[in-house]
């Protein structure tokens, strides 16, 4: 009798849509004139190790309205909105890719048309779902922590009229350790304002023991933020050398993972005018790295301080056929070579970048590594010396 206890009530548990299958999302609004809006949550869901139940809970999503002035629950406002058909996010913004990692994400979207009226200090729309991957290695108790994606509606009279910026990509479904990606994550925006991106520290919301909870029993604002490890915070948010970064004006995001895992990392658009703040998208996704196995892979070695002129580069690319080095002498346009192993004598002492682009049939690669040429021959504990 007790087994069968235990077993109804874990039945019941799954049931209720408890999983770590949550990898991101975003709110944005379109303003269609008058007090009329158009509302959509992005939601991001791992199809490849999150519950199928809770995946099928998700078909609605409960939207919490907030009163932006007093922080209150509007219920009266706040709606239950059923998501269309996912899109498999399969890109992987990498080339030639010889075996693609086991990694899946659905893109939900659900779209629901409100009319919010005019109102002191505007709105704000949440989202609150539990729970993330245990597997995330940047968080405490990733398995228990939930997500709350939200924005603000400002007041309509206070700025005539605004539509919520758009990112236009999604980032890629897996990345690839010690491979830089270059990303765009730039937004585009209706109004014409002007747009700046930065990092942003993510949100949780819901709990273990109320995965999918109503409205009524959200958290209001101020909203509670993530608890990211020691050695993690939302401006580092991931093992990457050099750190990750994001262009404020273009919205570009560079990094190279060092570390395979998953990682909670938040991206937020601001749009200003007139130099005023009025609105944001704020995009809280996990990112998934693995060790990725490509057709061509570049790399070669040479010492980073170099006490002789002449530097020897040590070829270790694999599966390669053809190579191109350019050493980088800015004094002249000839310091290239098609050669497998590369030597090249450098003018004066200073700090070069020297390229490698390793390739077979349609595949490539590039490397990149800075080295310091030194004016002295004797080498000693790291310096070149009289």
């Amino acid at each position: 009798m007790r087994y069968k206890l235990l077993l109804l009530l874990f039945l019941i548990f799954q049931n209720t849509g408890f999983a770590t299958h949550i990898v991101g999302g975003e709110i944005n609004y379109t303003h269609l004139g008058n007090d009329s809006f158009k509302i959509e949550l992005q939601l991001y869901v791992d199809c490849f190790n999150g519950n199928p139940g809770a995946i099928s809970s998700d078909q609605y999503a409960r939207i919490a309205v907030f009163s932006g002035a007093a922080d209150t629950l509007v219920p009266e406002l706040s709606f239950e909105v059923i998501r269309n058909n996912p899109v498999r996010v399969s890109k992987t913004n990498y080339n030639c890719i010889k075996i693609a990692p086991n990694a899946c994400v659905d893109a939900y979207t659900y779209v629901y048309y409100k009319t919010l009226p005019k109102v002191e200090g505007g709105y704000v729309l949440s989202f609150q779902r539990c729970c993330r991957n245990n597997s995330i290695l940047n968080l405490d108790d990733p398995g228990g922590t939930g997500a709350n994606f939200w924005t603000k509606i400002n007041s309509v009279d206070s700025i005539t009229e605004n539509s919520s910026p758009y990112f236009k990509n999604l980032p890629p479904n897996f990345l690839c350790t010690n491979t830089e990606l270059v990303f765009d994550h730039s937004a585009t925006d209706a109004d014409g304002d002007s747009l700046v991106y930065e990092f942003f520290h993510p949100y949780t919301g819901a709990t273990r023991t109320a995965p999918r909870p109503e409205v009524i029993d959200y958290e209001t604002p101020p909203f509670t933020q993530i608890n990211y490890l020691t050695g993690y915070d939302y401006q580092n948010p991931i093992d990457a050398l050099p750190n990750i970064l994001i262009n404020n004006s273009t919205g570009e995001l560079r990094l190279k993972p060092t570390m395979p895992g998953q990682f909670v990392i938040g991206i937020v658009v601001k749009e200003y005018r007139n130099g005023v703040l009025i609105g944001f998208t704020q995009r809280d996704y996990q990112f998934n790295v693995q060790n990725c196995v490509f057709e061509t892979v570049s790399a070669f070695a040479a010492p980073d301080i170099n006490c002789d002129r002449q530097v020897i580069f040590n070829n270790t690319s694999e599966n390669a056929t053809s190579y191109f080095w350019d050493f980088g002498d800015n004094t002249v346009t000839d310091d290239t070579s098609n050669q497998s192993s590369g030597t090249y004598t450098y003018p004066k002492v200073g700090k070069y970048t020297v390229m490698l682009i390793a390739a077979t049939g349609n595949c490539a690669d590039t490397q990149f590594k800075e080295i310091t040429i030194f004016e002295r021959l004797i080498f000693d504990k790291g310096k070149c010396k009289l």
